[in-house]
This record gives structure tokens, C-alpha cells and sequence, in this order.
């Protein structure tokens, strides 16, 4: 039986956005801690916004738990992980004051609904944040379905997107980015489906898209903009052009109403990002200026062209984990065949619903980056801050319908079936690489190396081990120190520490041996000499690469010649040196041991040893 786009979307986007909402670890979307804090006020009966929110503290806990923006890199434990779902509540939890955003409630209707049904079970704080995610997931499901269900055309094209990693990363969260889509994919929909009949609009037509825009003004005022889309709209359907304008006149006046209401009572919320962005000195230098702000409109979208392509398609975390390269271009093929097969429908825009088209998409995106470089820039900078990739898919439609229009060839039904194909096999391929993107980073170690090795060439450990205390303070290298550590890996292969600058000036010769303690065989037992250190110097060993390595026990011991070594100390300055290095050893100040070890790691090897095999 062959199933139907609108059926395969359904497929697609149930199963990777059940896996996104389970795995994406709670506030590893961007703002996520802000939006579930204005979620959970809202469901606790606070419809106006406040900047600060009362949370229980088993929602702070879970929060801040699995937040590894600013920590040390880290892998969960997926097994812990996935037992917290069935965790008992800890009664020693305390409140907290968190901050909210300030979107209106339409925003996190179905993330409200989902969190009252889960209090009113009683469920756990785990099961009340994943189900507040699930219901987002299943409004954007529901209207983007139907939207597929009852398009006239461009449906390839539009299961891209609307199954497109960030599209349904972001519906199965907390951010309000999830209704915005929805509504804003809902209302080019009914543009589109109007725009191909000679009826006049019924009063309840009428009615739905009014109510449609007064919703899209509330949950971001620069979709306002989308009421110009009723331009395309024939004007015989309205009576005559007077109605028309009358209609859009009325809609875009109430919603803009609308719209500046809800910033009247929000507007003590809004604050810069810093004290260098001024919105009025900004906003009178480019009424006084005027090419400069078109000059910040294209500096700002050469200089960002790959970081926005990123975060349009998929760039996970707070922007710290983007999908591997391949799967980008992997997207741009399925994309590119989409728009081919939609070519050869047999419906398409018509000129001048080509220019409006083409012009509200032009419009949104101009406005969204002056908006950004009037609120969120620091004065007179040359490209706007703040901007992100994701905030043009609202409208990516219009584009997709504008691209489609033009027909230069005709294809044989035989390469359209085969185009369909492909194009869901890719679609397919490319959210399976971005569920494997949140999993490798969140979950496995050195993860997001998987595909990019680094420099080091491996994976650079131990990531968790515990600190030891020695009984006294490891400073000048004047006695040996020994570091046991369990390997996590196969073919563990080269061992460091780190070096820091240290008071004296006597320079000498440290023996370095490495013993498997499990048997008690030697590694290695190697002379390296201590220069006067400035700044910071690993001293690393290279050794055959170790077989079986993973769950035996090393040690590596370090010790002077001869006389101490006054010029250099085992260790850094700081805690925070280490978080990418190793792990500190001993007191939190200068003269602790840094230590690391490195293990082959990635596709490569993991492909390399395939072959071998």
C-alpha cells in the first residue's frame, strides 16, 4: 500500500520528536530554563508575566542538572538517565526564584496543558517536564498534518521542513518558538488554499483569519507582517478591492492593537543584553543613516551565512552542538530534489502572487534583523547580534511556493516516483543523524568528535575521574606523585600532564612510568626532561596503542631524578583550566596535577576497524 506524504510525515515526526523530547536533556534548548519557568507560571494561573518566578526545587534541580553550557564537558549516563523517570521526589528541595520569559500565554498553550494534566496525576518532576514537551510536539504534529492533508500543492517541499531536525527539535520543547510555527506555517496554508477559488470568503473564513493574526501578533509581533499575504488573495473573493483593503485595513489595526497591548504590560520585563546596546541612539543613527542600515543588512547576512544555514536546519543545545557538516549538504539535496519533484504540479502562484510572496519573505527577513540590531546590537556595530537561524522558518514557505512557480522541464513519472524516494529516504537519514548529534553529545564521551576529530587526534579523558587527596599539597616537583586511573576505552595509545610555571630556577630530569596494575606490566618507563616552564606545557608520552584497554586499571607515576625541580610545578592556575584537559588532583590552587589520556576515537577508526574485521 503506498502511503501518503501527509502519513509519512506523521511517522517521521512522532518518532524523532518522542526521541528529541526524551533525550534532549532538560534546558539543553536554547532559553529553555526561562520558557518552562513562564510555562509553569502559567499554569499555576499567572497570565501577566513576571521577570521572576517561584519554581519548586525539583524543577531547578532537574534544570541545572543536565546543563552543561558553562560546566565541565561531560557525558550522561543514559541508564541513570532514563531511571529518572521513575525517581521518587526528594522533600528536601527548596524553591527557587528563576527567571521567565515574557511571551504571551499562546505561546506555551500546549506545554501548559501538559504540565496541569501531569499535576493533577501527581506525576513525578521528570514525567511533568517530558509530558509539558510531548503536547508541543503533538500541536505542531496536529496542524502541520493537516496542513500536508489538505495542501493543493508544494507537499514534497513541505514535509522537508516541517520534518526538518530544528523544526521538530524545537516543537518537541519548551521554547515558544513551537506555536509560532505552527500558526505561521497555518496561515500561509489558508493563503494559499484561498488564493485558487473565485468564491466570495465566508464570514466564518473571514473570522479564521482574523483570529489567526490577532494569535501570530501575540506570539511575535513582526508576524504581523503576514497579513500582507491576503494581497494574494483575488480580489473578486472580497466583493471588490474596497472590501479588500477594508478587511486587511480592520485585521492588521486589530491586530496591531492587539500586538501593542500585550507590549504595554510586558514592556518592564525587557532589558538589554548590555550596557553598550542603546535601542533609541541606535534607532536615531539609522533614521539619520539610512544606507548604513542596508549596508548592516547584507554585512550581516554574508558574514553569518553558515551560522544561520546551520541553525535553520540544526544547530542543537544553546548553539553548541551543530550536526556533522555532510548532513547539511545531505538536507540541501533533499531540499533541492523537493523543489524539483513540486515543480512538475500542475498547480503554481501566479505573477503576482509571486511578487507578494516574494516580498513579505524579503520584508520579514529585513525587519527581523533590524529589529535584532536595534534591541540586541551594541550601537553602530556593522552586523546585527542576536539573529539565529531558526527565526526564518515562520516563513520559509513563501520562498519554497515562490521556487516552485517556476517550471523549466518536464520530468518522467517514472524520476518523480523515484525523486519521492529519495527525497524520504534523506529526510529519513538526516533526522536519524540529527537524533545521533544529541545523543553522541550528551551521552557518550568526546561525542561531538565522532565525525571531527580533534587536533590531538582522539579522545581526550578522564572526563569524570574523582579527585584524589594526597597528604600534602602538591606544589615543586621535589618527591614522586602517582595517579591511578580505569581506562575507559580500547587502544588507549598516549598519557600527559600538565606542567605551570613555578618560583626557582632549578630545571632537571623526571622518570615517567606507566604500569598496568592489573597484571602489573610495564607500559612504558621513560625519561623527560623539566625546562624553566612559561605558561602552561603538557609533557605527553606515546606508547603502542593498548588492545584491551577499557575497564583496566593504570598508574603513572612521576618523580624527580635526582635533586627537586624548583622552575616547574605539576599543575595550572586555575579550576577552570582543566575542563577540557583532565582532571584536578589534589588542592584547588597552583601545583595541581593535571592529567590526561587519549584513545583513537570517531567514524574513522570505528569504520577502520569494520574493514579490518
Amino acid at each position: 500500500m503506498k502511503l501518503k506524504i501527509q502519513t509519512i510525515f506523521l511517522i517521521l515526526a512522532s518518532i524523532s520528536g518522542v526521541l528529541f523530547a526524551v533525550f534532549v536533556p532538560p534546558n539543553e534548548v536554547p532559553d529553555e530554563d526561562a520558557h518552562f519557568a513562564r510555562v509553569y507560571d502559567i499554569a499555576s494561573g499567572n497570565i501577566i508575566p513576571s521577570q521572576a518566578v517561584i519554581l519548586p526545587g525539583e524543577f531547578l534541580n532537574i534544570l541545572e542538572e543536565y546543563h552543561i553550557r558553562f560546566g565541565k564537558a561531560r557525558a550522561i549516563d543514559s541508564h541513570k538517565y532514563l531511571d529518572g523517570l521513575n525517581a521518587t521526589e526528594s522533600l528536601l528541595a527548596q524553591p527557587g526564584i528563576h527567571v521567565a520569559t515574557h511571551y504571551s500565554p499562546i505561546n506555551y498553550l500546549p506545554q501548559v496543558v501538559g504540565i496541569v494534566i501531569g499535576n493533577a496525576f501527581n506525576w513525578n518532576t521528570r514525567w511533568v517536564f517530558l509530558i509539558g514537551r510531548l503536547f508541543g510536539l503533538g500541536f505542531y504534529i496536529c496542524i502541520t498534518y493537516t496542513i500536508l492533508s489538505k495542501s493543493l500543492f508544494l507537499n514534497h517541499s513541505l514535509l522537508v521542513l516541517f520534518a526538518m531536525p530544528m523544526t521538530v527539535y524545537l516543537a518537541a520543547s519548551y521554547s515558544a518558538d513551537g506555536v509560532l510555527l505552527a500558526l505561521s506555517f497555518l496561515y500561509i496554508h489558508l493563503i494559499i488554499n484561498n488564493s485558487f477559488s473565485q468564491t466570495k470568503l465566508s464570514t466564518k473564513q473571514k473570522l479564521i483569519f482574523t483570529g489567526l493574526g490577532i494569535l501570530l501578533a501575540l506570539t511575535k509581533q513582526i508576524s504581523l507582517l503576514l497579513i500582507l499575504l491576503l494581497l494574494a488573495i483575488p480580489t473578486i473573493r472580497f466583493g471588490s478591492l474596497k472590501k479588500k483593503m477594508f478587511f486587511m485595513g480592520t485585521q492588521f489595526f486589530i491586530s496591531t492593537c492587539v500586538a501593542i497591548w500585550w507590549i504595554s504590560i510586558t514592556s518592564s520585563n525587557f532589558s538589554t543584553p548590555s550596557e553598550s546596546v542603546m535601542p533609541g541612539a541606535q534607532l536615531a543613527f539609522i533614521l539619520s543613516n539610512p544606507v548604513s542600515l542596508i549596508k548592516m543588512f547584507f554585512s550581516t547576512l554574508i558574514a553569518m551565512t553558515e551560522f544561520y544555514s546551520k541553525g535553520f536546519i540544526g544547530f542543537f543545545g544553546w548553539l553548541t552542538t551543530p550536526m556533522p557538516d555532510f548532513t547539511y549538504i545531505l538536507f540541501a539535496a533533499a531540499l533541492i530534489m523537493a523543489i524539483v519533484r513540486d515543480m512538475q504540479e500542475t498547480r503554481h502562484l501566479g505573477f503576482q502572487q509571486t511578487i507578494i510572496f516574494s516580498g513579505a519573505f524579503l520584508l520579514y527577513i529585513f525587519a527581523t534583523v533590524t529589529s535584532m540590531y536595534i534591541l540586541w546590537t551594541p550601537y553602530r556595530s556593522a552586523v546585527a547580534q542576536g539573529v539565529q537561524g531558526r527565526y526564518f522558518i515562520a516563513v520559509f514557505p513563501l520562498i519554497l511556493y515562490v521556487l516552485t512557480s517556476f517550471k523549466f522541464f518536464d520530468i518522467p513519472n517514472i524520476i518523480n516516483k523515484a525523486l519521492t524516494t529519495l527525497i524520504i529516504g534523506l529526510v529519513s537519514c538526516v533526522l536519524i543523524l540529527g537524533l545521533q548529534t544529541i545523543y553522541l553529545k550528551f551521552f557518550v564521551l568526546c561525542g561531538e568528535y565522532y565525525y571531527t576529530p580533534t587536533l590531538a587526534g582522539g579522545c581526550g579523558l578522564p572526563q569524570q575521574l574523582q579527585t584524589e587527596s594526597p597528604d600534602t599539597i602538591i606544589g615543586q616537583l621535589d618527591r614522586p606523585f602517582t595517579q591511578t586511573f580505569i581506562a575507559e576505552c580500547n587502544d588507549l595509545h598516549t598519557v600527559s600532564f600538565l606542567l605551570a610555571p613555578s618560583t626557582g630556577e632549578r630545571i632537571g630530569y623526571l622518570n615517567v612510568l606507566l604500569v598496568d596494575e592489573t597484571d602489573g606490566t610495564v607500559i612504558f618507563n621513560k625519561k623527560a626532561f623539566v625546562p624553566k616552564v612559561v605558561g602552561r606545557n603538557w609533557k605527553t608520552f606515546y606508547f603502542s596503542p593498548l588492545p584491551d584497554s577499557k575497564d583496566r586499571k593504570y598508574s603513572i607515576q612521576i618523580s624527580p631524578e635526582e635533586h627537586h625541580i624548583s622552575a616547574a610545578a605539576l599543575g595550572a592556575i586555575t579550576i577552570s583550566d582543566t575542563y577540557l584537559q583532565g582532571e584536578l588532583i589534589g588542592a584547588d590552587f597552583s601545583g595541581d596535577l593535571i592529567f590526561s589520556y587519549r584513545c583513537p576515537y570517531g567514524f574513522r577508526y570505528d569504520l577502520k576497524n569494520l574493514i579490518g574485521r
